[in-house]
């Protein structure tokens, strides 16, 4: 197998095969695989996937042991689960790209007797839009002042209520 690279930044990209691919080099294709679909690339990523799909089913083909079997057959469904998760990303952003191009050509430009009789732009800034900084809303605002402390003195427990009476206490004689 040889893996062909960007000469920039070392990213593999092309797999061509001068020989069949062995069971021994099925995690190479597998991390190669990993990595376009990291990079964005699922296109190029499920073909490779689809070859290392294809050389772990020949491969289970020739095993006799029926637990071995079993556990290659283990391999290849999460092989397979992988490969369906990068092809629900491809599907997704195919759908999204070509919804964004269908809203692109919908939108059509606003007639210029409509502009002059709204009284001009319909977009345009008005000035206390100008004067406020667009905020972040990944920024917390600074924290509030604390409240200043103020001067009067607290109110006496007693004041605005009548006076508590008191009892004369008898007196003995």
């Amino acid at each position: 197998m040889r893996v062909e690279l960007i000469s920039e930044n070392r990213i593999p990209l092309i797999m061509t095969q001068e020989k069949p691919l062995t069971i021994q080099e099925v995690p190479n294709v597998l991390r190669i695989a990993r990595q376009k679909a990291a990079l964005g690339l699922y296109k190029e990523s499920i073909k490779s996937y689809k070859h290392a799909l294809h050389i772990l089913d020949a491969h289970i083909k020739e095993i006799s042991d029926p637990y071995l079997k079993e556990q290659w057959k283990k391999t290849n469904d999460e092989v397979k689960d992988e490969v369906t998760g990068v092809y629900k990303l491809y599907k997704t952003l195919r759908e999204s790209t070509r919804e964004v191009e269908r809203k692109e050509q919908e939108v059509k430009p606003i007639p210029l007797n409509m502009i002059r009789h709204f009284g001009g732009m319909p977009f345009a800034k008005k000035e206390e839009e100008e004067k406020e900084p667009k905020r972040d809303p990944m920024v917390w605002d600074p924290p509030s002042p604390l409240a200043k402390k103020s001067t009067k003195k607290p109110p006496k427990p007693n004041q605005g209520k009548p006076p508590v009476r008191q009892r004369n206490k008898p007196t003995t004689a």
